[in-house]
């Protein structure tokens, strides 16, 4: 059986996506809901997502800026942008950003399947693959490996590791890890939690754990492994 994609539909009209929710479920796909921003970062935190259908206008944040905030927390899922804006420079200002595709508002749900099953085509021919040291990620598989061998993660930890893997070298501070990965400003709380998360993330990479290094205050950096 084919696995079913999962899409993440953000838009504050709650009528109107469950309406879209229910005609996409029924084509097969699993639809995760956001009304918010907030609610789409928390969503793409804890799940791993195929596909975004985004709003151009949320209650808490700009739908363009939110996309941007998407790409610069490295998310590669493709995003296709829904609105009734119609001028050049604004979808300029959003391919810009990282969109993949508009749909106008209003639309026809049989244009919005045929676009969603077109990115996702071309998406799977794209190679995203990150490899440092013994350490790989598919971002698009959502699969970790440490020497060939599948590691399981939780979608916090693959995300966190992501992030350091792309920053390979660099040392980031705790606080800019919260802000990326969570969306946390860095309560203290919230830094315990981050620690708790390397604690684990360590453990489960196993000997390979060692290219997560520490550096005495000033933050964590991911190694190739000859670096140290």
């Amino acid at each position: 059986m084919t696995p079913r994609h999962r899409l993440l539909l953000v838009d504050d009209d709650v009528v109107f996506c469950r309406s879209l929710a229910r005609s996409l479920t029924h084509h097969g796909f699993d639809v995760l809901i956001a009304n918010t921003a907030a609610e789409a970062l928390a969503s793409l935190r804890n799940h791993p997502i195929d596909i975004i259908l985004l709003d151009w206008i949320l209650p808490d944040h700009d739908g363009v800026a939110l996309l941007q905030d998407f790409r610069e927390r490295g998310i590669i899922a493709p995003v296709i942008m829904l609105s009734a804006e119609q001028s050049v420079p604004g979808r300029v200002r959003a391919l810009n950003r990282g969109a993949d595709d508009f749909i106008s508002k209003p639309f026809e749900v049989e244009e919005v399947i045929a676009r969603v099953h077109a990115n996702l085509r071309r998406q799977t021919t794209l190679y995203h693959v990150t490899r440092v040291g013994r350490v790989s990620v598919d971002a698009w598989k959502q699969e970790a490996m440490v020497d060939g061998q599948r590691v399981d993660l939780t979608p916090l930890e693959f995300s966190l590791l992501s992030y350091l893997m792309r920053s390979a070298g660099e040392t980031k501070s705790k606080q800019q890890i919260l802000e990326t990965v969570w969306g946390d400003k860095g309560a203290e709380g919230s830094l315990r939690a981050l620690d708790l998360q390397l604690l684990r993330l360590r453990r489960k990479l196993g000997t390979a754990a060692s290219q997560i290094e520490t550096v005495r205050g000033s933050g964590i950096r991911f190694i190739d492994g000859n670096d140290a």
